[in-house]
């Protein structure tokens, strides 16, 4: 019985205790945790404000740079339309004069061609003839005004001057027959892009003349022809140019002002894409910033949330914290006294029984001073009552008809508490109607007159 008793007992105490030890350990948690909350709240609360600020502030430095940008990006559209419309412009002239230039070209290339298709040989022979044909000495003539435009013939007399009266011929055979070769490959190399128009205004009426018709030419000498060829087709490229040259010059103009026009428009495209790209910096770092104080304000309302709920709790519990406190240390006194406490409980529900309440005091009384004796320790004044006694249950035995004295209590403890079941002897059915209460018509109860008691 004892072994049960303070088995019991201190599983009791100790769950009790670990019970409001545990409540205390969560009020002191909390009351830490109100403590890094409210540490938390103070040290937030103006970075919230200085995060703010800065959110601020860049929205305003973003407001500003995207009007800077959107004045910037307007003026380059518009230039950009400009300048797209110009540079048509150049190249529409351009190819105009390409045009009227690749119509002279394919003459030019065929006259280049024959000139050097001629037979160096044939010149030669021109070399020993005493008085030339009309017609070569005026081909000679207006080779010497397009290849020699600074030298200037001899005039001739006697026999000579009948045939060649200006001296081109005479010219003609020492410089340009003497190296025919040389002659020929300065008729393929002619700066032909700066032919002078007086050279040109001399020429023509020359080339119209019936001595440069291709019959009297070939005629005369059939391998000038090819020259006549080159000299009408520079006459009409002189003519071409003249037309292509302003164009081109226009068109040079035109580029000229287009690069400016391009330069200035790239230097402002060079803005835009720098403040797009301070805008975009600015944008991120905005974007971080409402982040980071959202997160901040977050934080701060699931902080005062928390705050409020633990300061309700400790508020709400702060009187249970001083009993729960008084209770532990009662508890922890109760643990030294379990041993004597439980030998009084274990002694009176084995022998107390059939004793009156007197008698029952005065064991209490004599076990405790003798258990001192043994140096062990006892709770001054305890009794079975008070170590076995369980308030809520008595206060329920209480409701089913037990009276409320001090030996009916200590009767339904010993009662419940034995480990054989008890004999009552209940003349006035106390017992037998508490009983009944109790346990709801499942026992058998044993009356003095029933024949079922035997001696």
């Amino acid at each position: 019985m004892y072994r049960k008793i303070l088995k019991q007992k201190r599983h009791e105490v100790e769950k009790g205790k670990n019970r409001l030890s545990r409540g205390l350990e969560v009020l002191k948690t909390a009351a830490v945790e109100v403590d890094k909350l409210s540490t938390q709240l103070e040290e937030n609360a103006p970075i919230l404000a200085k995060t703010q600020v800065e959110v601020e502030a860049t929205k305003k430095i973003i407001a500003e740079k995207t009007t800077k940008a959107e004045a910037v990006k307007s003026v380059v559209v518009v230039e950009e339309e400009e300048a797209s419309k110009q540079a048509a412009e150049v190249k529409e002239i351009k190819d105009k004069a390409d045009n009227e230039l690749n119509q002279a070209l394919p003459e030019l290339e065929v006259a280049v061609k024959k000139v050097e298709a001629i037979e160096v040989t044939a010149f030669y022979s021109l070399k020993t003839i005493k008085k030339p044909s009309p017609s070569v000495v005026a081909v000679f003539k207006i080779c010497c005004m397009f290849l020699l435009p600074t030298m200037k013939p001899k005039k001739q007399t006697g026999d000579a001057a009948e045939s060649d009266p200006e001296g081109y011929w005479d010219m003609a055979k020492s410089q340009f027959l003497s190296d025919p070769k040389g002659f020929l490959r300065k008729l393929v190399e002619y700066d032909r892009d700066n032919i002078p128009d007086a050279l040109i205004a001399k020429v023509t009426p020359l080339v119209e003349q019936d001595v440069m018709t291709e019959a009297r030419i070939a005629a005369a000498f059939k391998d000038l022809l090819p020259v006549r060829i080159w000299v009408k087709a520079m006459i009409k490229y002189h003519a071409v140019l003249k037309i292509v040259n302003p164009m081109r010059e226009t068109a040079r103009v035109m580029k000229e002002k287009l690069d400016v026009v391009m330069s200035a428009l790239a230097e402002k495209q060079r803005m835009v894409r720098e403040i797009n790209a301070e805008l975009d910096d600015l944008n991120a770092n905005g974007a971080r910033l409402v982040a980071q104080a959202k997160k901040l304000n977050d934080d701060i309302e699931d902080c005062n949330k928390k705050l409020v709920r633990a300061e309700k709790m400790i508020g709400g519990l702060e009187g249970e914290k001083v009993r729960w406190t008084e209770t532990v240390a009662d508890l922890s006194k109760q643990q030294e006294m379990l041993v004597g406490d439980c030998l009084i409980a274990a002694g009176m529900m084995s022998y107390a029984g059939p004793f009156t309440a007197d008698y029952r005091d005065d064991m209490e009384t004599m076990w405790r001073t003798n258990i001192k004796k043994f140096g062990i320790k006892v709770t001054q004044g305890v009794t079975m009552k008070k170590v076995m006694g369980e308030p809520v249950v008595m206060r329920q035995w209480g409701v089913a008809g037990l009276p409320s004295d001090n030996l009916s209590l200590e009767n339904g403890i010993i009662m419940f508490g034995s480990r054989r079941w008890p004999l009552m002897i209940d003349p006035q059915t106390q017992a037998n109607k508490f009983i009944k209460n109790m346990l709801r018509l499942t026992q058998t109860v044993l009356r003095s007159s029933s024949h079922h008691i035997h001696h």
